[in-house]
């Protein structure tokens, strides 16, 4: 089960380039496939766990299964880190998490002073200390070197669910006091239930009037044992009227005041990987063969230099092995097992070719059930973003142009 139709109706051009785009992915997919099980790419993204301690029990959370009180608490050394940039010593860039990488400052302070690649970090936000302060300045100073990266706060303030934390003023405060620090270089990454989303709009304001700079995900179903989380018609229909209705916003707002760059960021950041790809793909004239850092391109390492594909197959899939012990074949192997079900799963998605596959993990571990909302709101988010792109209106501007080279020119990265 994929998505196979939408609540809404599209142009029929978005309709055509799908349609294209799609029968390019179904004429190359399987060689690409049998190209990542041959050869596993030489420089590979670093996922790095410096903790699997963290400070929140969120209900959403993947991570529990690794966490205190079901593990023991490990602490990544920075011996360790060492090891890993010497054996892998030009990663294609590097997402710092933890659970809450700042439970061990030392650690992503040894990854800010080692690592020669870009750098993510996500955070919860709720450690906020004279310690964190000099890492978030020594990670802004990194762009001087070509070296910069995203901070990634997730954070649910706003939200209408009565679960989510309450600590509203101090998280508030720590967000601003961050975004002050990090600037353009700091996004809030707020993962949104069925409950929310009739809400999407006021949330989303509830960001932009504190200039912070807002991407929403969907929650999944994949944590515990996985079950069933699905997107009504209603929500969908919610979600792509809001993207497309914020995209024309943003476009009319920075016509009338071309030099504010919070604006052409602030569009870019909503729908950050969407729009980037679709632009790519209507400029290149092809297909996404896969949208999954996974496949063919990184490693997790865990607090305890445990390898595994990704940070979310450590929950149902046995490791690597050790840092540093020859795992090539373990990757070849991994690649054979795996490609088959995403291949199975999407192949009559109608998004198959503008997307790529979704997360690998969840259709491999828990199954269609714990991923078709998910696929549905990105679905939502890419039909908005191919919606406004080949509009007319948009399209034939005089300075449409110029808009989108800001935002390529000025992307948080």
């Amino acid at each position: 089960m994929s998505v196979e139709e939408r609540p809404y109706s599209v142009p029929s051009d978005v309709s055509a380039v799908q349609e294209t785009f799609n029968e390019m992915y179904d004429e190359h997919i399987d060689n690409y496939y049998q190209m990542i099980c041959s050869h596993p790419v030489e420089s590979p993204s670093l996922y790095i766990s410096v903790t699997n301690r963290c400070n929140l029990n969120c209900e959403y959370c993947y991570d529990k299964k690794s966490q205190p009180p079901l593990q023991e608490p490990v602490d990544m050394e920075p011996a360790l880190v060492e090891s890993i940039f010497k054996q892998i010593n030009k990663p294609a860039y590097v997402f710092v998490l933890g659970g809450e990488p700042f439970l061990n400052p030392t650690a992503v302070e040894s990854i800010l002073d080692l690592c020669p690649s870009r750098v993510n970090i996500s955070t919860n936000g709720y450690i906020n200390n004279k310690r964190i302060d000099l890492l978030l300045k020594k990670f802004i100073k990194r762009k001087a070197s070509g070296r910069t990266g995203m901070l990634q706060f997730s954070c649910d303030l706003g939200g209408v669910s009565q679960k989510r934390h309450t600590e509203k003023e101090q998280i508030e405060n720590t967000l601003v006091h961050f975004s002050n620090i990090c600037g353009r270089h700091m996004k809030i990454k707020y993962t949104l239930t069925n409950e929310d989303i009739p809400a999407i709009a006021d949330i989303a304001q509830w960001y932009w009037d504190r200039n912070l700079f807002l991407q929403f995900d969907y929650a999944d179903g994949a944590y515990g044992d996985g079950f069933s989380v699905d997107l009504s018609n209603d929500n969908m229909n919610c979600v792509y009227e809001f993207i497309l209705e914020s995209l024309h916003q943003f476009f009319s707002q920075w016509l009338n005041n071309p030099d504010n760059l919070q604006i052409s960021i602030r569009a870019k950041v909503l729908v950050q990987h969407v729009f980037s790809g679709a632009l790519e793909q209507i400029n290149n004239q092809s297909p996404r063969l896969t949208s999954c850092n996974v496949l063919g391109h990184s490693y997790y390492v865990s607090p305890s230099g445990k390898l595994y594909p990704c940070h979310r197959f450590k929950n149902h899939r046995e490791s690597y092995g050790n840092f540093g012990e020859n795992v090539l074949e373990g990757i070849k192997q991994f690649h054979c097992d795996v490609t088959p079900t995403i291949r199975e799963y999407c192949r009559n998605c109608m998004y198959r070719g503008l997307c790529g596959s979704f997360c690998s993990a969840i259709i491999y571990g828990y199954g269609h059930q714990s991923v078709i909302g998910r696929c549905k709101f990105i679905g939502a988010l890419r039909d908005a973003v191919l919606t406004f792109l080949l509009d007319d209106k948009i399209r034939c501007h005089p300075q449409i142009d110029q808009f989108i080279s800001i935002i390529k020119k000025y992307s948080p990265y």
